[in-house]
């Protein structure tokens, strides 16, 4: 027979708590029927019993416990302890399946037995029949509320305890994914967005890395010390992540090291990389940036050196960055504060 689609409400109808609960009601009006023996409406009130019995019989064979199948997947796959949780869902879920298999088997013996019943004319014997059915469906029912209780705190205990460890795993991954004194990507992410880039071949087209780093940047931390030389990172960093979101849209900048930053452009050729590496350097230049030194406030002003290379279809990681590389040593050796070019 085809149904509809199951609601919410099909759920908590169908909860294992409510189910109990069901047949607990349907034990106390079978309970009355034995009272009725002599009186001409018990053969309706079995009959009613026998179709509620038959309904709640069904849904507790098809009784499941859910789980984030999903969620559990993807966390299952980083950290042991959540490999362990996983297993004693699994298991638990296993174990109450079988239970729900057992209690459905129990109220199946019951309810052809009140389908008997329902067939059989009245005699000495059915009150005793009656008391036995009601004996065994409150002890099914008592055996799987039992049950229920156990896994549901199983279950609660589990699903708390993956909580905390996926709000550790975010912050875990929030730590590696960004560098934590300037918050833009760290090294770890930039290299990995290159192999992405490179492993993708054609379909990541024409596109470029630049790398820069600070002028003279160990002078600023041996003249106004490593605080002021942090603060200037931090500062550079933002000015230039303003610029590429103003004018290089999914360009992204990383920090490769120390005072070393790297920069992806895709979607660029060479001349479209160097413009977009001139006007990160023009920025820096004509930033002003104010400290406070001895109780005076000072100003500081920082300049870069960039060189910039052309993804070409033979490049590793390596020898990308080493041209990259070897062109922003050219642009110091010409001079610092400019832009040079890897040969494309």
């Amino acid at each position: 027979m085809a149904t509809g689609p199951r609601t919410e409400g099909d759920d908590a109808r169908h909860s294992p708590k409510r189910l109990a609960e069901q047949v607990e009601t349907l034990a106390s009006t079978l309970a009355e029927c034995t009272q009725l023996a002599a009186n001409g409406e018990l053969s309706e009130r079995l009959a009613e019993s026998h179709q509620e019995a038959k309904a709640i019989g069904s849904a507790l064979r098809g009784l499941s416990l859910v789980f984030e199948a999903n969620r559990a997947e993807a966390l299952s796959t980083r950290e042991e302890e959540l490999r362990t949780i996983v297993v004693s869902i699994g298991e638990t879920i296993q174990e109450l399946a079988k239970t729900n298999q057992n209690v459905g088997k129990r109220m199946g013996d019951q309810m052809r037995e009140l389908d008997a019943i329902a067939k059989t004319p009245g005699g000495p014997d059915l009150t005793t029949r009656l008391r036995d059915v009601l004996h065994g469906m409150r002890r099914a029912a008592g055996d799987l509320g039992g049950h229920l209780d156990t896994m549901s705190d199983q279950v609660q205990t589990a699903n708390e305890r993956v909580a905390i460890l996926e709000r550790e795993l975010n912050e875990a991954r929030e730590r590696s994914l960004y560098d934590q004194l300037t918050r833009v990507y760290s090294r770890a992410t930039l290299d990995e967005n290159l192999l992405k880039a490179i492993e993708n071949g054609d379909a990541s087209g024409t596109w470029c890395f630049i790398i820069f780093d600070i002028d003279r940047f160990k002078t600023v931390n041996d003249t106004f010390g490593h605080l002021v030389g942090d603060a200037l990172l931090i500062k550079v960093a933002r000015v230039i992540q303003e610029t590429l979101e103003a004018n290089a849209h999914g360009a992204s900048l990383a920090r490769y090291g120390g005072d070393e930053f790297g920069i992806i452009v895709p979607k660029a050729a060479l001349a479209r990389a160097a413009a977009i590496a001139e006007m990160v350097r023009e920025r820096v230049e004509a930033s002003r940036w104010q400290y406070s030194r001895d109780g005076a406030i000072r100003t500081l002003q920082a300049t870069i050196s960039i060189g910039v290379a052309q993804f070409r279809p033979h490049d590793t990681v390596s020898t990308l960055v080493q041209r990259a590389d070897q062109a922003l040593y050219q642009a110091k050796r010409d001079g610092r504060n400019q832009v040079a070019l890897a040969p494309a």
